[in-house]
């Protein structure tokens, strides 16, 4: 073999190893398993009974009325994919709304309130979310509290509470995640960019997340 043969056979090696070293620099680490959030489930049994559901309008004093409504709407379409449920609703402002929400602030939710409802709709449960914190700004952060009660009972079979902060890195993996798992197939609906420029989008995300805790329940 010739030395300029010899030559290029080592530049070849040499750019073989180069490219192989580059390669392995940029090998991409698997997302992490989908984040569960802070959720109390009661006993299926307990759980089996509330099918019908009255879902109150959305309550929180740092968000807009706007806000406020799309997030219901988002959180009560999640709930009916569920398929376990059938989810109603009572318009804002309501004697029903006014009074459950009252008592909720006081720390014990009104027995008669949940009575009425529960007679008025035929309804086992009343869902109540509330929006406890919010920034709709870059990095967008959501806080939730929700509690799903039985009228039969007048007990919460469902509890969370849970902060979505997309300043925390476990966030911003977890939107990944999400946008890998449950958005359609196309490209400018996977930017991870996109569910934090949109305040709705982003509780799209939350709501997805909160009900996925009953979702893994069933499992």
């Amino acid at each position: 073999m010739s030395k300029g043969a010899v030559q290029r056979n080592m530049r070849i090696v040499a750019y073989l190893a180069t490219v192989a070293l580059l390669a392995s620099c940029h090998i991409v680490k698997p997302l992490p398993p989908p984040i569960e959030v802070h959720a109390w489930v009661a006993d299926r049994r307990d759980l089996q009974v509330v099918r019908r559901i009255i879902a109150l309008p959305v309550a929180g004093d740092e968000a807009s009325v706007d806000f406020l409504d799309a997030l219901g709407e988002t959180f009560r379409a999640e709930l009916a994919a569920t398929r376990r449920f059938e989810v109603l609703s009572i318009g804002r402002d309501t004697t029903e709304e006014k009074a459950l929400w009252k008592s909720e602030r006081r720390g014990r939710l009104s027995v008669d309130a949940l009575v009425d409802i529960g007679r008025r709709y035929q309804a086992d449960g009343v869902c109540m979310l509330r929006v406890t914190s919010v920034r709709p700004w870059m990095p967008p952060m959501l806080g939730l509290r929700l509690q799903l009660v039985s009228v039969h009972s007048g007990d919460a079979v469902w509890v969370v509470d849970e902060t979505f902060d997309s300043a925390d890195e476990n966030i911003q993996l977890d939107l990944k995640v999400y946008a890998r798992d449950s958005l359609a197939p196309d490209p400018s609906l996977h930017e991870t960019d996109m569910l934090q420029l949109s305040p709705r989008r982003f509780a799209r995300y939350c709501s997805h997340r909160i009900v996925e805790s009953l979702r893994k329940a069933d499992a």
